[in-house]
Formats: structure tokens, sequence, C-alpha cells
């Protein structure tokens, strides 16, 4: 359950709607533990706007409502459509998303949304490319994965400038000035996707408080595990 209001956390931002979308959950009528699918599920129903709020373009967070709300993987004139962008536009988020292994290509021509990337602790994910790379818990950090993706998308990763930017700590600014702003928004969704955030689940009990459901409550003291809990 902790994967569940990690991704969750990654997607939203807010314990409010990490709140939402366990109600959602607990509303479902399938028992059982919470699988990927179901976090998808309560994922869609929230809208477009609460998914990656703090991020600049809003392209992103279209591309994967969409997906989320599809019934079958979505081709490009299919995704331009229902998300109402231009071709270049698409072009340069797909690119970014799937880099980051968001999306998974179909067919060889459409896309499904990858809720748990490769990445993602207490998963079985492979990293793509290689045959057999289980990933380990905390195994692999953000720096990691943003210099693979930025490796994807073609950037010269043995620039000196990028080399600089990388040396550790990682830092931000010199990344920015080597790729351009879009990248902080980024790191600031891959960091709960890898570790989650504490403070999270104190606004999430008083946000569960509030909404009345005692099954919520229930799910959100297990997300945390037993060294979370406090004595009654």
């Amino acid at each position: 359950m902790r994967r569940t209001v990690r991704l969750f956390e990654a997607y939203t931002g807010s314990s409010y709607d990490v709140t939402d979308a366990l109600t959602a959950l607990t509303r479902s009528t399938r028992p059982g533990d919470v699988l990927l699918s179901d976090v998808e599920y309560g994922l869609s129903t929230l809208p477009a706007s609460r998914l990656l709020p703090d991020m600049r373009a809003r392209t992103p967070a279209k591309i994967i409502h969409a997906l989320l709300e599809a019934d079958d993987p979505l081709g490009r004139s299919e995704l331009i459509d229902r998300v109402g962008c231009s071709g270049t536009t698409y072009d340069k988020h797909v690119d970014r998303l799937a880099s980051f292994d968001l999306l998974r290509r179909v067919d060889g021509r459409k896309w499904t949304f990858s809720v748990a990337p490769w990445y993602v602790p207490e998963t079985d994910a492979e990293k793509p490319a290689y045959e057999s790379s289980p990933v380990a818990v905390g195994s692999t950090t953000v720096d990691q994965v943003v210099f693979d993706a930025l490796d994807a998308l073609g950037y010269d990763v043995g620039d000196p400038d990028m080399i600089e930017a990388f040396e550790q700590p990682l830092s931000k600014a010199k990344l920015i000035a080597t790729v351009g702003a879009w990248i902080d928004d980024w790191i600031d969704v891959l960091s709960p996707l890898l570790k989650p955030n504490p403070a999270l689940y104190s606004d999430l009990d008083r946000t569960s408080s509030r909404s009345g459901n005692d099954r919520t409550k229930r799910l959100s003291t297990e997300a945390r595990g037993p060294h979370w809990r406090t004595n009654a």
C-alpha cells in the first residue's frame, strides 16, 4: 500500500487528491490487494487539472488523463484530438513521457500509460533495453533516472556542462541552464516516485478524518507501514 500512496502523491502532489483517489478505490467492488490497475482507476476519477498540478506545461497531464480514460491504447492522431494540442507539442511531451517510462508503445504506433515505471521501488519491473535487471528498493536515484531520460531524448550526456550538472550533489540550476526549465518539473515528479514524502502522511490523516471514510483511514495507515503507526 505504500507504493499506492507513493504513486498517487507523485501524480497529484496533494494529500486531498490522494484521499479522493483512495476513496474511489474503497468504493470499488473488487476485493483483494490494490493492483496497479486500481491505482490507474483512482487517478482516472480525478480531472486532468489535478494530475501533475505543479507542472508548468499541462500537455503531459492531459496525455496521461486521456490514456487513463481510454479503454484501449491510443495513437498519435487520437491523442492529439483528445488533448487538443499541436503535433509539435504532442511529439515533444510524448517523447519526454516515454523517456521517463511513463508511456509504453503498443504495436509500434499506439501508447498506454505506465503508472509504475521501472524505477519505482516495490515493483518487479525491469529497466527497458535490459533482459535481466530487476530494480532493488533504494537502488535507483533521481539523478540516474534523469540521466537515462536525457540520454534517451538525444541530449549529449558527455557534454562538459552536463557532466558538471550531474556532479554530486545534482545541481538543478546547472541542469536547468543546460537542458531547460522543464526538467525541474520532472525532478519534482520523480522524487515521490522513488521515495515517499513523510509529510504527506500527516496531511493524509487530517484529510481522511474529514472525509469520514473509515476504510480510507485504514488504507492510509497501511500505506505507512508498521513503523509509522502510533499507539492508540
